[in-house]
């Protein structure tokens, strides 16, 4: 009853109501794990990243193999600009959870912010190696554009496309990545062409 009330606060966007609710709900309930994701999510949405990290540091030890509770090491230190113990959070995510495409892009995009471009290219062909990915592919690209190896990422991005299949319209994520990709290197021609073949 007591998460319900919560929840009931929280949908209306009253979160200051909801935290006592939740927490009490955890108080009397300390081994569920809902309880304690909500008032996590609900620090989030408040933007007190602080006492989030502080609440799950004292119960993170009940939950050793909740994935989603786990995440929030990671994400609340990085909404607190500590990248490195994002970094060493998201490494530990990674080992234990390699499939989990997530985890992945937040510790390469992480390592990317931390301007480890090599950890970062590492990560996610490691991941590639492994798991075929559209979504991870672009986001190598991405990686490969602001390193200006346009070349590079317009080959990832042109094998994609031929993927679809003979004949298939490219994209708007592979066609705006190809845009960028032919506006940083210059070639404004074949960016006209692709912008204006995508608005037809």
């Amino acid at each position: 009853i007591l998460n319900d009330l919560g929840l009931v606060h929280f949908n209306a966007q009253k979160y200051s109501q909801a935290m006592p609710y939740f927490l009490k709900a955890l108080e009397q309930y300390p081994s569920n794990a809902v309880f304690l994701q909500n008032i996590l999510h609900l620090f989030v949405q408040m933007k007190q990243f602080e006492e989030a990290l502080r609440i799950f540091n004292i119960h993170r030890d009940r939950f050793p193999e909740n994935v989603e509770l786990l995440k929030y090491a990671a994400l609340l230190n990085s909404k607190l600009n500590r990248d490195t113990d994002a970094i060493d959070e998201y490494r530990k995510l990674y080992q234990r959870f390699p499939q989990d495409e997530e985890i992945m892009r937040e510790y390469a995009l992480t390592l990317w912010k931390q301007n480890d471009f090599s950890g970062a290219f590492r990560v996610m062909q490691q991941f590639l190696s492994r798991n075929d990915s559209t979504r991870t592919r672009l986001l190598l690209a991405q990686l490969y554009r602001s390193q200006k190896h346009h070349d590079t990422a317009i080959q990832i991005l042109t094998e994609l496309q031929r993927r679809r299949g003979p004949g298939k319209e490219t994209t708007p994520e592979i066609a705006v990545e190809l845009i960028e990709n032919y506006l940083s290197a210059g070639d404004y021609s074949k960016s006209l062409a692709l912008a204006e073949e995508q608005v037809r």
